[in-house]
């Protein structure tokens, strides 16, 4: 049975069907947009959608969130971007637990931009999200630089890491079509479960990709997508809606640019290294040994 559907949500045929449908990946003012929650919980009523508020590796939407809902299905949820630029989804069946796990793990090690990577590597942080009741996925697989797709590719990913995947993003609003076609391809071949969010940075995206089940509180939205008895549906978001946040987002950085961007590219480097230093070794090895070969025969 067809479980992901790449189309704009029919809202209304999904509540006809007695789904509740959520969007599972939507940001605030408190991360990298200027979106106020009571407008996200406004929108969210007139939709009737129920929304996963996931700031980066900040809770501050969410709280302000549950102290303001009354009516709206709220997921209690975060997007954390590991040591290696990955970013998760990680989403708990109670709000207590989100703080708790926040306080211990996340917020004493922020870096040096709020919004981007932290301190703790992907295995780190599931290993200490596995201590509450939760599930987490894997945000947009294939963007570059932030999705697991590309360390996937260069087989850099630690074996234990990759078995702790068993929920990934199937369709990322902010994701390009082929981006969300692999991500599609990569979680069927896996049988891994699924989620979908627009990763809306303005209203006007919210909904643009839901998440769907026949359960209307938190625990059972989020075991039906533990035990894939959910569905997706949603597409990407048009290019021109992306281009209209972007100047909201790069202002939200500005201030971290510069210490970042140094930190990050003495990172990046080192990666590099050690990724491309061990296959050089290889190489030279090789061809040393054709040309003692040669060298023999002769």
């Amino acid at each position: 049975m067809q479980q992901i559907f790449i189309e704009k949500p029919n809202l209304k045929l999904l509540h006809h069907k007695d789904l509740v449908p959520v969007d599972m990946h939507f940001h605030t003012k408190y991360s990298d947009t200027v979106t106020r929650v009571d407008s996200i919980l406004k929108r969210c009523r007139k939709l009737g959608v129920g929304v996963a508020i996931t700031d980066h590796n900040i809770i501050k939407g969410y709280q302000e969130a549950r102290k303001k809902n009354q009516d709206v299905m709220l997921i209690p949820g975060i997007e954390v971007t590991t040591a290696e630029a990955m970013h998760i989804l990680f989403y708990f069946y109670s709000g207590k637990d989100l703080e708790h796990f926040h306080q211990t793990y996340i917020a004493p090690n922020m870096g040096l931009n709020p919004y981007l990577r932290i301190k703790l590597n992907a295995l780190e942080i599931m290993e200490a999200a596995a201590e509450y009741s939760s599930i987490h996925s894997m945000a947009h697989p294939f963007a570059p630089a932030i999705g697991i797709g590309t360390k996937l590719k260069r087989g850099t990913l630690d074996p234990a890491l990759i078995k702790k995947i068993k929920i990934a993003e199937a369709i990322c609003g902010q994701n390009l079509e082929r981006m969300n076609l692999q991500a599609v391809k990569w979680i069927l071949e896996n049988n891994y479960g699924f989620t979908g969010g627009s990763d809306g940075h303005s209203l006007h995206n919210l909904g643009a990709v839901v998440t769907a089940s026949a359960a209307d509180d938190v625990t059972g939205f989020l075991e039906n997508i533990r035990k894939k008895r959910n569905i997706i549906v949603g597409k990407s978001v048009h290019m021109v809606s992306r281009l209209a946040v972007a100047p909201f987002i790069i202002n939200k950085h500005l201030p971290y640019m510069r210490p970042y961007i140094m930190d990050h590219c003495k990172k990046r480097v080192n990666e590099s290294l050690k990724y491309h230093i061990p296959r050089l070794k290889s190489r030279l090895k090789q061809t040393m040994n054709k040309v003692s070969i040669r060298k023999m025969q002769k």
